[in-house]
């Protein structure tokens, strides 16, 4: 009598293995990517939450035609947002945005610009240091 044993139905070890190491690189390979987008979704958050501000400073740039003095004596909210962690308006209306260390600590800058010929307010954003470029939003890279 021949003994004939079932043919195995599993995977080895080794195909296991394999396969583990490929989800293993590319994981390691998403996570810090992922971890830059939610720190630029943070920053902009940031950014959002200046928007009062920002109306505030345009609506002194109108009346007076000019971005010079439009920051002063402006009612600031003692804060902005759960990301923002310090904030501050220039006398030209400059605003000054530092995010919490959730998101990354970044620096940023909204300066507006009024274009006398049509009456347009327009605001450019800008970091302070090219190292946060790869968490701001793209419009305030330097």
């Amino acid at each position: 009598m021949k003994l004939t044993f079932p043919r195995s139905q599993g995977f080895t070890l080794t195909e296991i293995m394999v396969t583990l190491a490929i989800v293993l690189m590319i994981t390691l390979m998403a996570i810090p990517t992922m971890n830059n987008y939610i720190i630029q979704s943070k920053v902009t958050d940031a950014i959002q939450a200046s928007t009062a501000i920002q109306s505030m400073v345009a609506n002194r740039i109108a009346a007076k035609e000019s971005v010079t003095g439009s920051g002063t004596g402006l009612s600031l909210p003692s804060s902005l947002g759960r990301y923002v962690q310090t904030f501050g308006v220039s006398s030209t209306g400059v605003i000054s945005i530092t995010t919490t260390p959730s998101a990354n600590s970044v620096e940023l800058t909204l300066t507006p610009s009024f274009n006398t010929t049509n009456q347009e307010i327009s605001w450019a954003c800008a970091v302070t240091d090219a190292a946060f470029n790869p968490v701001v939003p793209e419009q305030c890279r330097i």
